[in-house]
């Protein structure tokens, strides 16, 4: 869970770490929709055809930041979830580090646009470590980072996806602390946020960001799942990204779960039976299991079904560490309602406190 406030907090904490570039890379059209276009194919799946697109922009700026950023992130998506023993992590954290690094020696006028690359970066190499609960990592990079606090907020009128930094900044600090009061003596040190001006400019980031319009869907799906507890907020954002990327496997997972808090499960069942659903990645296919386990209980009352399900996807999903915990929460909040129903007591409360143990969200299990 500390893991979890480090990047809610430290995304948006994020030094310049630039000296202000010479390219204007945001500012020249032509390459601005070739940015995009690489961005869209990553969240399509399409890594072929990002990694070529990559590299027409890489003929022209062939030391600019972006570049970099671009080729970690094709590794990152294409190796989902990426794990810190697999030869792939040392390529991504070369290409960020690397984009990190070109930032931080250029020299020109255009800051924001560097600011907004190396924000990316650093956020992306934050999201990896505490999946993988790479402490030391995490502590290192924060370090590094924290006496730059609030500098993106200079800019969030320069490009759009400041707001997303801004944005989470404004909610976060007012909500976190709230939900989990430990933490509040550690919130004093950090200027006041605003919850509603904070949705305000994450819904800014969402209709109008040039990379980050995902991750904003994400992080709005989240916080109207787990803080505002508006489950049909939420499918609306995690709806919305999947049909703009329906091949993209997140997505669609984020999707079905915020379908199934809301009760729509025939809407849900849908796309869990859909044909493409079926897949060679054992991450998606075991949270795909405990989600059919959830329909399965919820929508069929088919106990037996639901059990089996739970039981095989939390069995498939420890491979996973950190990245399935949420997952198998859900799923060990299933086994205790199942236990329940049998009139077994004592697995009731030992199902319950696993699933207490994986989550800092209890209130979101599926019991009602």
């Amino acid at each position: 869970m500390f893991l979890r406030f480090l990047i809610i907090i430290l995304i948006v904490l994020l030094p310049t770490g630039v000296s202000q570039l010479e390219a204007q890379v945001l500012k020249d059209t032509s390459t601005l929709n070739l940015i995009k276009k690489t961005v869209d194919q990553i969240y399509d799946t399409r890594f072929r055809e990002a990694g070529e697109t990559c590299n027409i922009i890489s003929k022209e700026y062939p030391d600019h930041p972006v570049v970099f950023l671009l080729r970690g992130m094709i590794i990152y998506w294409e190796n989902y979830p990426l794990m810190s023993e697999s030869g792939a992590s040392r390529g991504f954290e070369d290409q960020m580090r690397l984009c990190i690094d070109k930032c931080e020696n250029y020299n020109s006028e255009n800051e924001a646009e560097f600011l907004l690359t190396t924000l990316c970066a650093r956020g992306s190499l934050l999201a990896f470590y505490a999946g993988n609960d790479l402490q030391s990592k995490v502590f290192s990079l924060a370090r590094t980072s924290y006496r730059y606090l609030r500098r993106s907020f200079e800019f969030s009128g320069t490009f759009p996806d400041f707001y997303f930094f801004t944005g989470l900044y404004n909610y976060y600090r007012e909500a976190y602390p709230d939900a989990h009061p430990v933490y509040k003596p550690l919130f004093t040190v950090f200027p006041r946020g605003d919850m509603v001006k904070g949705l305000e400019q994450l819904r800014i980031a969402f209709k109008e960001a040039i990379f980050l319009k995902a991750e904003t869907s994400t992080f709005l799906s989240s916080i109207y799942k787990y803080y505002e507890s508006n489950f049909g907020d939420a499918s609306y954002f995690s709806r919305t990204i999947y049909k703009e990327h329906p091949h993209n496997f997140v997505y669609k997972l984020n999707c079905i779960e915020d379908l199934l808090l809301a009760r729509k499960y025939e809407e849900a069942e849908k796309l869990i039976d859909y044909p493409d659903s079926k897949t060679n990645n054992g991450y998606y296919n075991a949270q795909l299991t405990i989600l059919r386990g959830i329909l399965y209980e919820k929508k069929y009352l088919d106990m037996i079904k639901a059990e089996e399900e739970y039981s095989a996807g939390i069995k498939s999903i420890s491979e996973y560490g950190n990245y399935g915990e949420q997952h198998a929460a859900y799923a060990y909040f299933g086994l205790s309602r199942i236990s329940a129903f049998n009139n077994d007591w004592h697995n009731q409360r030992a199902y319950r406190r696993k699933a207490l143990n994986m989550t800092g969200f209890g209130h979101i299990s599926f019991d009602d």
